[in-house]
């Protein structure tokens, strides 16, 4: 089987000389994570994916409403390992599993790379402005 990388974002990381497709996806089960991705190929035929530092995304939003908030929308995200009782830090999962692929808006990227790098903490993210509607 061999590797190949998924379409390459505008959102990059290099690690030990390669470059990294950082993604967003969504799960059969519905979950959203955002991960490292490679596409995993038999023969020329892709069969599955290569998640690497997989993180659940949380999005909790705000229902406290003041005057200032009025015409802004504010999402608490929360990253967690996606699988907790692992030490494995990439995972391989079928192509079937995985419902889309899309690019995470630059300030979850950002988060990610902060989080996976030691640079934050398991804690939840302060709220953040996304310019999201309903």
């Amino acid at each position: 089987m061999a590797y190949k990388k998924v379409a390459d974002p505008d959102l990059l990381r290099q690690e030990n000389g390669e470059t990294m497709a950082i993604k967003l996806i969504l799960l059969r089960s519905e979950e959203q994570l955002i991960t490292e991705i490679k596409e995993i190929r038999d023969e020329d035929k892709p069969v599955g994916y290569l998640l690497t530092n997989p993180h659940r995304v949380t999005a909790n939003q705000s229902n406290l409403v003041d005057e200032k908030e009025l015409d802004e929308r504010k999402i608490s995200i929360t990253l967690s390992p996606w699988i907790l009782l692992t030490t494995d830090k990439e995972i391989a999962v079928p192509n079937s599993y995985v419902t889309t692929i899309v690019e995470p808006l630059d300030s979850l990227a950002q988060m990610y790379l902060e989080k996976i790098n030691g640079n934050q903490t398991d804690i939840p993210s302060e709220s953040t402005k996304t310019g999201l509607t309903d």
